[in-house]
């Protein structure tokens, strides 16, 4: 994806060209297609460039009479909008192009509009404003650094610290957050990290003039439309979608296209969909997968296998990633491109390792099968779902499965998530769902070697984001109320930018997508016919995908836990000498751990959380560690 940046000085000082310089220059790494910039006075543009789209116009810029544009997009419902658009159309052929042009004829409704991944700003020089927006799931970054002086907005944490009048100052909260059990169990990781650097949420839109910004939020998850339906047109319709989602995200200037696939069910299905679609398009699929020789538990290679034996036209890459799903920062070498957050860092080797695979083999562009499973994820507790739909004997039929499953507790679930909820005020349910999730939380005890204050501050971080979080959530249905909570903020899965020159796509994170699996009736997740769970889950996705995924894939795939794949690659006594040879070790210094407890308890990491909160605290030591004066993050900091 390009990378893009604008400066404004609200009291008038001249952009410094050295910084539009250096905002380009340090993500020449990753958008080596060609860059620009432009600067009027107090305010400068610039944008680098990785030309992933035919109607890429690389190192090009695009303005229309006053209106002058920075963006980073990959627009999919190009026709529809040229359509809207008619004589209005740009000359232009790019995305970019296409955003202005909405633009000019919408105003700051146009993002609304724009089905697709991007982030853009938009400098008028006749109004002297900024309009700003960044796509509904977030997938393209946009960071933002405000003070009462001046307004930078970038695609990259880097590019704002070209900058030296830029304070590079850690804010201990942010940073702190993520060890919240709310940010553990989903996402949150959107954050700036540094003193008045923050992130534009996703689906939001910010407005800036003389030294004045408003950010509003512009798209809300619509939860109804396909009830109606039946569930074989329910099926249908979510293939249709899936699969023009995937062929959005084919459209490549390039003739090889990568493709992440493991033997999951999500990138196996994006992958067999591709297949027929690539070959249509004249497309060469590259596909890139993790394999492991020691590790078996977490080895997929023979549903792997199952999916290339169905298209033999694709090309396999296979990873041996035994050992490599370490912290990045464990290595002696590790040497990053850019400002990443505590942890962005925890992005392991294995997976850096695919996208070299995909630049040596000349892809620009690599499907993933992330967020398959927020996006699609169902639960057995849809008896408010049936009920306010009428369907009484569906649901007394799946309650007395339950309840020869769970004995009592599928009284209290009917009671709690079928019966209250028709009749009770949103203010009890949320009070309800809130007591609920913070006893679920207090069981997943923080490590002991936190000390205890930080614990304590902590847990009241998690209180305030846990409640912000449910009290925002105005939804009855327990289903949706969890997909929709997953889908407010992108992880890290998502937020990653590589070093490499590759852009990664995400099918699953389709607004449409996205739109059909919310506003279908939710029972259909969920097969109360099946006694496990794992296999009970996505009951539409496996349906839809019949007759084009291998059967073991498709029904009998139950997906893998990769902690044990972490635990084999973080050696205690390699962690036990990376902390104890460094001459300060940050996390005791500033009191978040207790030396002697965090060493011992380094050979019981024998659960998920444990060893998460291991492979967390390693990351947030390696950050400031990179952080300090010669570290690796400072020394991409401009200071001069």
């Amino acid at each position: 994806m390009s990378a893009i940046f604008a400066s404004i000085h609200w009291q008038g000082k001249p952009v410094d060209p050295s910084v539009l310089d250096s905002a380009i220059g340090c993500v020449r790494h990753r958008c080596p297609d060609g860059a620009w910039k432009w600067m009027d006075g107090a305010v400068g543009l610039a944008q680098a460039d990785l030309a992933t789209l035919p109607e890429d116009e690389p190192g090009s810029p695009v303005v229309s009479g006053a209106l002058r544009i920075v963006a980073s997009c990959r627009i999919d419902n190009r026709e529809e909008v040229l359509g809207i658009l008619g004589s209005r159309s740009p000359v232009n052929g790019t995305d970019t192009a296409l955003i202005l042009a909405a633009y000019e004829a919408f105003g700051e409704a146009c993002a609304e509009k724009l089905i697709g991944d991007f982030a853009f700003a938009i400098w008028n020089t006749k109004t002297r404003t900024l309009f700003a927006a960044r796509d509904p799931s977030g997938v393209r970054p946009l960071f933002y650094y405000s003070d009462r002086e001046r307004l930078l907005v970038a695609s990259d944490r880097t590019q704002i610290f070209q900058d030296p009048a830029i304070p590079c100052e850690v804010d201990e909260d942010q940073f702190l957050s993520q060890l919240t059990t709310t940010f553990l169990s989903r996402s949150g990781w959107d954050q700036g990290y540094f003193r008045n650097l923050n992130v534009l949420p996703a689906g939001s839109a910010m407005r800036a003039a003389d030294g004045e910004m408003s950010i509003r939020q512009y798209w809300f998850w619509e939860t109804s439309g396909r009830e109606k339906l039946s569930e074989d047109e329910v099926v249908e319709s979510y293939l249709s979608t899936l699969k023009e989602s995937v062929r959005c995200r084919l459209r490549s200037r390039q003739k090889n296209v990568g493709m992440e696939l493991s033997g999951g069910l999500d990138s196996t299905s994006v992958v067999s969909v591709a297949g027929p679609i690539s070959e249509a398009l004249g497309l060469s699929i590259h596909t890139l997968s993790d394999v492991f020789e020691k590790a078996k538990n977490v080895d997929e290679r023979p549903c792997i296998q199952a999916v290339l034996d169905r298209n033999p036209k694709m090309t396999p890459h296979f990873l041996t990633a035994d050992g490599m799903y370490a912290p990045q920062c464990l290595d002696s070498d590790w040497y990053p491109r850019q400002i990443m957050g505590p942890l962005e860092i925890s992005i392991p080797p294995a997976i850096h390792g695919l996208y070299d695979i995909a630049e040596e083999a000349g892809c620009r562009s690599v499907l993933t099968g992330r967020y398959g499973n927020e996006v699609n994820n169902g639960n057995y507790l849809v008896y408010y779902d049936l009920m306010r739909r009428f369907r009484v004997g569906e649901a007394l039929r799946r309650f007395k499965v339950d309840r020869a499953r769970y004995g009592r507790r599928a009284w209290r679930s009917f009671l709690k998530y079928g019966l209250l909820p028709l009749a009770a005020p949103m203010s009890w349910i949320n009070s309800g769902v809130l007591s609920q999730k913070r006893r679920a939380a207090a069981i997943l005890d923080l490590p002991s070697y936190i000390t205890s204050s930080v614990q304590r501050r902590i847990q009241d971080m998690d209180h305030v984001i846990l409640a912000e979080e449910i009290n925002g959530n105005q939804l009855r249905s327990s289903p949706l109320r969890e997909t929709v909570a997953g889908l407010t903020s992108p992880n890290l899965t998502v937020l990653t930018q590589y070093a490499q020159p590759v852009e990664p796509r995400h099918p699953y994170l389709d607004r449409r997508l996205i739109q059909a699996s919310l506003s279908m009736p939710q029972d259909m997740k969920w097969n109360h016919d099946e006694s496990d769970p794992h296999l009970a889950n996505r009951s539409h996705h496996r349906k839809a995908l019949r007759g084009i995924l291998p059967e073991r894939v498709r029904v009998k795939n139950r997906g893998v836990e990769f902690s044990s794949a972490i635990e084999d690659s973080v050696c205690p006594e390699t962690v036990r000498r990376w902390f104890t040879e460094a001459p300060v070790v940050h996390i005791f210094e500033r009191g978040y751990v207790v030396p002697k407890t965090f060493y011992d308890s380094l050979q019981r990491t024998d659960n998920y959380m444990s060893t998460m909160y291991l492979s967390f605290i390693i990351c947030l030591e390696g950050w400031l560690r990179a952080m300090e004066v010669g570290g690796a993050f400072n020394r991409l900091v401009r200071s001069s």
